[in-house]
């Protein structure tokens, strides 16, 4: 992780707002795997401050050199008035700091993630529902191809290939830090051939926010307040919303109703039990990076994932 001085938050203030520095109230926030994250308050106004990572070798190889990313996706969402931070300012120079940073308002509200367990069942079918609207509504911007964004130059025509391509880029980390045994690699592979055909029936590739967990929605009462974290934001099949393969059990029927009615039939259920290992597999590496020590429950899904895929594939 990227850690900063007060010195450098003072002057990165200056330059985003033109004045002086006052005395700065400055507090660390969450920032997952990936950043350091921090709320500063001047005397009237709050804003975060994003900071991109030092050591890209504690990073998924394609979770690099996409803060410039979350930037473009930061505006495009206040363009089309998704709830979320109002991007405020953008710097890759890497004149005060050697890394690049993004600035964007506060949202006030709670964390959807602590707060789900003291809400009820109707608070919860709100907010589902909510985020299947928003989740359609960010799946209406289409482009004609699939890429990742940091590797914008890397285009593919297909979600087959595209979805080949993210298992390969994770093996290769995989490999990298002997966190997965070689043959489930082959297994993998041959799991990807077998649904083929499931995998490369989408129509277009959509805008989709493959992170949308209860831990980057902020919500006050029943009514979602903000999104955050639009790094993993890819134009690619829209069934690769995280709200489509939840790790923790199935679909919300909520969502899905927000979601202009969604009904997935046996292709789009195929696809997303295969988004599903994607999502156990990139936990894994991520929980070796970080040195996690508990990730026992993960492999245990991803392996479950794969047995399952293995015997449908043998129906």
């Amino acid at each position: 992780m990227a850690k900063i001085s007060i010195t450098d938050i003072q002057q990165i203030y200056e330059k985003v707002f033109r004045k002086k520095s006052p005395v700065l109230d400055i507090k660390p926030l969450s920032g997952g795997f990936k950043n350091e994250v921090y709320l500063v308050f001047d005397g009237k106004f709050h804003f975060v401050l994003k900071v991109d990572s030092k050591d890209l070798s504690k990073l998924v190889s394609i979770d690099q050199n996409i803060m410039w990313w979350e930037a473009k996706m930061l505006q495009l969402m206040n363009s089309q008035r998704i709830p979320s931070p109002e991007f405020l300012f953008f710097d890759d120079s890497c004149e005060i700091i050697s890394f690049p940073y993004v600035c964007m308002s506060y949202v006030p509200g709670y964390n959807y993630l602590s707060a789900r367990s003291n809400m009820n069942q109707h608070d919860i079918d709100s907010i589902q529902y909510q985020l299947g609207c928003l989740a359609n509504q960010i799946s209406s911007n289409k482009r004609d191809f699939y890429f990742l964004p940091n590797q914008p130059g890397t285009i593919f025509k297909n979600n087959y290939d595209f979805v080949v391509y993210l298992f390969h880029k994770l093996f290769e980390d995989a490999s990298r830090l002997n966190c997965l045994d070689s043959k489930i690699y082959l297994k993998v592979q041959s799991i990807l051939h077998h649904y083929q055909k499931s995998l490369i029936n989408v129509s277009s590739p959509s805008l989709t926010n493959t992170d949308m967990w209860y831990g980057n929605v902020l919500v006050s009462g029943d009514k979602v307040t903000g999104l955050i974290d639009f790094a993993d934001m890819y134009y690619c099949d829209e069934l690769m919303n995280f709200q489509f393969q939840p790790v923790d059990g199935d679909v919300s029927a909520s969502f899905l109703k927000g979601y202009n009615n969604k009904h997935l039939n046996q292709q789009e259920k195929d696809r997303t039990d295969i988004y599903r290992a994607y999502i156990f597999m990139k936990m894994i590496i991520n929980g070796t990076l970080m040195e996690n020590k508990e990730l026992d429950w993960i492999y245990d899904n991803f392996n479950a994932q794969i047995n399952y895929l293995s015997r449908e594939k043998r129906k």
